[in-house]
């Protein structure tokens, strides 16, 4: 399950950025969902290599 959400999490990040950018949204929350994305992309890569 753990497996599955990590794959998931940065691809939501990442359409959330979209979605704040599309309906006009401030650049600090673009900007967060974009920062979180790389984290989480970073920790399943790691994940993955196990």
């Amino acid at each position: 399950m753990i497996d599955l959400a990590l794959a998931l999490a940065p691809g939501v990040c990442l359409l959330l950025a979209l979605r704040a950018t599309l309906t006009g949204a401030g650049w600090p929350w673009i900007a967060a969902f974009l920062a979180a994305s790389f984290p989480v992309h970073i920790l399943d890569l790691r994940r993955r290599r196990r």
